[in-house]
């Protein structure tokens, strides 16, 4: 066989080839160039952003979570890249369980503030009419969303001068509103826990109806960019104790036998410092208000002087009956009445002169007429020590000691500062009296050498502070019942101080002017009576 003949059939191969090559290049075409997604792409084609719970410019600040729409079923959506400015910063892929969820977050503090373009490239899955031309089903067409957010990181003024105040039940939370630029919202907490949002910013009022009988609250206003970030003002205390649904009280005596008893125009009332409950009330043939009370060192007997028939009255505390009722021979003006570990009771008494008597079971045992001794002015407080050995007087011209010995009273000092004192508390345990003088000072004084140690400071947060009407302390702690102007009506301003360091340690505020303060037998309880109302107020956990 010749060459020519083995060639020929190769040839005929090499010409099927060449038509088989040549059609598949006329009936196929190449396929789509790749698409890097994750890198900037270009601008084809634009839409406005849906932005489901933001508005183009709104200020936002913090990590803030944005959801959107798109115009066409999200489940044709391939994904979507999400730029800030030209920062790539989320890619999101449609669930096919969670198809319309499209959502992503930013962190506004990872920007300086200022405004940013926040720009959506979504990637759909077209069909073959779609807008952009008659593609391949391998072929992604491109939309761009675009929209605006200014980020604002600038931490928002506190708002200042936070104050609340009880009335009709309701707590009123006053605050000085703020100029801040970019205000949102004033949030309003208590305990931690936001309970309301005010967006006006002239607002600086908010009022809290929802509390119980018994709390113990703080509240915080805060001044917020977008109410989520918000600047705080400092804590404002707010305790209550229950309320006794008897008349107001002229005087409370307590420490008699777990018993707190209240003393009113009509009736003696006791209490409960365990449970709170009324135990007994009986009614009385005269005003207290025009009456001076002692009790007993034991506890279980309550005296009572009645300046307007000169009469004395004995109560037992367990059943509040009269031991004893008599008018004693004397009329002169009773100013102060005090007990003695021995029984006896004494009793500044004043005609045209003033005088201290003792009396034994009622029989007067001892009337001091000495001028060494004599009460040179009208004593406002008597107050005689555990053992019976010394009496503290308080006059107008300061406080006089006297030492007790056998029945023999002998005059001993005189105070240095020769002032007005209004309101006078004896801690006899600790060597120290609490006294008020001038309307608004009130001082720790020494027992011993009746020299004045330190005083107590008006809270600054109140400047409408007119008067003391109360005072009280225990082993820690001095309570203080200062008169405030609130909305024109008169208050009260509870304030309670650390003794040891005189600081302003809490504040309570009562819609009436507290004219009596005692505390419980055990250190718990605050006893207060108004002229509305009496209030047990739970102390316990700051003792």
């Amino acid at each position: 066989m010749t060459l020519k003949e083995i060639l020929k059939p190769v040839r005929y191969i090499i010409i099927i080839a060449a038509i088989i090559l040549n059609l598949s290049c006329n009936y196929f075409t190449e396929p789509e160039p790749f698409v890097n997604k994750d890198a900037h792409p270009p601008k084809t084609h634009y839409e406005n952003a849906k932005l489901i719970n933001y508005s183009e410019d709104q200020i936002v600040t913090g990590t803030i979570t944005v959801g959107f729409s798109l115009d066409w079923d999200p489940i044709y959506t391939d994904s979507v890249i999400v730029f800030v400015d030209s920062a790539r910063i989320a890619k999101i892929v449609p669930s096919v369980y969670y198809p319309l969820q499209f959502k992503f977050k930013i962190n506004t503090e990872a920007w300086p503030n200022g405004k940013y373009n926040i720009i959506l490239y979504a990637y759909k899955i077209p069909s073959l009419n779609d807008s952009l031309g008659t593609m391949s089903l391998l072929t992604n067409a491109l939309y761009i969303y675009k929209t605006s957010l200014i980020f604002d990181n600038t931490t928002p003024t506190a708002p200042t001068n936070i104050k609340v105040t009880l009335q009709n039940n309701n707590a009123i939370i006053s605050w000085t509103p703020t100029n801040f630029n970019f205000f949102h919202s004033y949030i309003i907490r208590k305990n931690g826990v936001i309970i309301d949002e005010i967006y006006s910013q002239d607002d600086s009022t908010y009022i809290d109806s929802t509390l119980p009988d018994f709390f113990n609250f703080y509240y915080e206003v805060g001044d917020s960019i977008t109410g989520q970030k918000a600047a705080y003002s400092n804590a404002y205390n707010l305790k209550q104790g229950e309320t006794l649904s008897i008349n107001p009280a002229y005087y409370i005596m307590d420490n008699l036998n777990d018993q707190v008893i209240f003393a009113d125009s009509k009736y003696l009332t006791s209490v409960s410092t365990q449970t709170h409950e009324i135990i007994n009330q009986v009614p009385i043939d005269f005003n207290a208000s025009s009456a001076l009370w002692a009790k007993s060192v034991s506890g279980d007997t309550i005296y009572c002087w009645n300046n307007s028939n000169r009469y004395f009255y004995t109560y037992g505390v367990n059943q509040l009956n009269i031991i004893d009722k008599r008018h004693i021979g004397t009329n002169n003006i009773a100013n102060a009445l005090s007990t003695g570990p021995d029984g006896k009771l004494y009793i500044s008494q004043s005609n045209l002169k003033n005088y201290l008597f003792v009396y034994n079971n009622f029989e007067k045992v001892n009337t001091v007429i000495a001028p060494a001794v004599n009460f040179e002015s009208i004593s406002r407080f008597l107050s005689i020590s555990p053992d019976g050995h010394t009496l503290l007087d308080v006059e107008d011209n300061g406080i006089k000691k006297y030492s007790i010995d056998n029945g023999t009273i002998t005059y001993k000092l005189q105070s240095a500062i020769q002032d007005h004192i209004d309101l006078f508390w004896t801690d006899w345990s600790n060597s120290r009296i609490f006294i008020k003088r001038q309307d608004k000072i009130v001082e720790l004084w020494d027992t011993q050498t009746l020299n004045s140690i330190s005083s107590f400071d008006l809270p600054a947060s109140e400047p409408n502070v007119s008067n003391i009407t109360a005072i009280f302390a225990n082993i820690n702690n001095l309570y203080v019942a200062y008169t405030i102007n609130f909305h024109n009506s008169n208050t009260t301003l509870l304030a309670e101080y650390d003794i040891i360091s005189q600081q302003l340690k809490n504040s309570w505020i009562y819609p009436s002017i507290v004219n009596s303060i005692l505390g419980s037998k055990n250190g718990s309880y605050l006893f207060l009576s108004t002229s509305t109302n009496q209030w047990i107020l739970d102390i316990g956990a700051n003792q």
